[in-house]
């Protein structure tokens, strides 16, 4: 954000450069980068993400926290899914080295799929 011209305000809905000095302001974004940094890993630390810019009156701590058991649910079936799949199938690869399965497994796992 800081290497591009403007700033996050500017195709702002073309507010006034008051505004945009106090909305800089209040984000702390007239404070040195390092600062802003420091700032930042801090909050992260202590679970302060912040208040969302788009579901007014929610932290984005709360959003994250309401979606996670989704999250944890489709990471857990995929790893699961993974297993069943990976390891029968590296077992088999390990079983026909060399031969055309096991060069297809491999082709298979490089892929992604």
């Amino acid at each position: 954000m800081n290497l591009v011209p403007g700033g996050p305000f500017v195709a702002e809905k073309s507010i006034s450069k008051a505004a945009q000095e106090a909305l800089a302001a209040k984000y702390g974004l007239d404070k040195p980068l390092f600062e802003q940094y420091i700032t930042y890993i801090t909050d992260f630390i202590k679970g302060d993400m912040g208040v969302s810019l788009r579901q007014r009156g929610r932290t984005v701590s709360d959003i994250i926290f309401s979606k996670f058991p989704v999250s944890a649910k489709l990471a857990g079936i995929a790893v699961l899914v993974s297993l069943l799949v990976g390891i029968p199938l590296g077992c088999l690869s390990a079983y026909n080295r060399g031969k055309f399965a096991d060069n297809f497994i491999i082709v298979l796992a490089t892929c992604g799929i």
